[in-house]
Parts: C-alpha cells; structure tokens; sequence
C-alpha cells in the first residue's frame, strides 16, 4: 500500500476528518498537493491537485535553519494572510504591520501581535512576506513551540523562488481554495 492510499484508510472511518490535504515529495523541493473530501459513506474522492514547493532541502525531521519540510500528519490551527478574509471556515487572523510569528522562547512558534507581547521579537515579521503569506494556514507542527524544532512552518502562497524555508507554497489560487475549503479537524499529511 502506497503512503497516500494509508493515509486515506487512517483516516477513512474517523468520523470527525473529512478533509485532507496530502502533500506528496517528488525530489528537490518539488510536491504535488491534492484536497481530498470524505462523503456521507465514507469515500474519499479527490476534489483537486495542484504543483507545490517544499523546503529547499526537502523533506525530513525538520530542525530550525534547516529549510527541511516536516514528514507526518498535522492538524490545523488557523488561516491568516494579508489579504482580507476570503471566506475562511478556520479562525482567521488578518496579517498587518504588528503580526510576527514569533522565534523567542516565551512565545516560540506563535503568531503574535507584538502590541500584546512587547519585546524586540526574532521571528518573521509576517507582514514582509508578500506574496507568500498573502493567504496560509498554520497547520500543528510543533505546536508545544518546542525551541530549536522550527517555527514559521505553514502551508502558503508560492513567492519567486521554486522552494521554502521549511513550509508548502502552491499557486495563490489554490491557497484561497484551501482556506476556504479546510475546517478545523482537516488534516495535512506530507509524505514521500
């Protein structure tokens, strides 16, 4: 059995997930991701696939500074984007010049308005990244915001370059379609 058909039968009689986005590794930092929607019986059918990106030095056991995309399955946390809400089913978090994903301990790997945690913050002043987080979803890789496991990993818009930092990027298109589409017992499964 191929990894994306166990993934499929994992979570084939949970009742809860009926969405998943598994994004498979091809080599280098190129992916392919495919939504995937669980019928009123059971079935999954798969509502569409498009090219994705990884981190540019692929998949693995993600660390931070390794541009490693993480391997497993993950949950959803939030959307976010500097764009306006397209019609999120997630909590959205709308993106501006106090948004960071924040690298310091206290508050490692979360997003963050720096009015409400005052400190010279280390992480990604999230507002920078445009096109890439003009939509994304923060999905649950070290959720515990374990120092030194990575932060910032997140299912994004496709910048200029054809790899990332650790995170999926697709098409812009795509990316609004998943936000809109996933809700929060979605899963992500990266695989290779």
């Amino acid at each position: 059995m191929d990894k994306r058909c166990e993934f499929l039968e994992k979570y084939k009689d949970n009742q809860r997930v009926k969405q998943l986005i598994l994004v498979e590794y091809l080599g280098e930092s190129r992916a392919v991701l495919e939504l995937w929607l669980k019928d009123g019986k059971d079935i999954w059918h798969k509502e569409f696939d498009c090219p994705a990106h990884v981190g540019k030095s692929g998949v693995g056991r993600a660390a931070e500074n390794d541009s490693k995309t993480p391997l497993g399955d993950f949950g959803m946390v939030c959307a976010f984007g500097i764009k306006p809400d397209p019609g999120s089913k997630l909590p959205y978090i709308s993106v501006d010049e106090h948004t960071w994903c924040c690298g310091d301990k206290a508050q490692y790997n979360r997003i963050i308005d720096i009015r409400q945690h005052p400190h010279q913050c280390s992480g990604e002043h999230m507002a920078d990244f445009v096109p890439e987080y003009n939509y994304g979803i923060f999905f649950d890789y070290n959720v515990d915001g374990i120092p030194g496991l990575g932060f910032a990993i997140f299912l994004h818009c496709t910048g200029s370059k054809l790899y990332t930092g650790g995170c999926i990027a697709v098409d812009e298109d795509s990316m609004t379609r998943l936000v809109r589409a996933v809700d929060k017992d979605a899963k992500i499964c990266i695989y290779k």
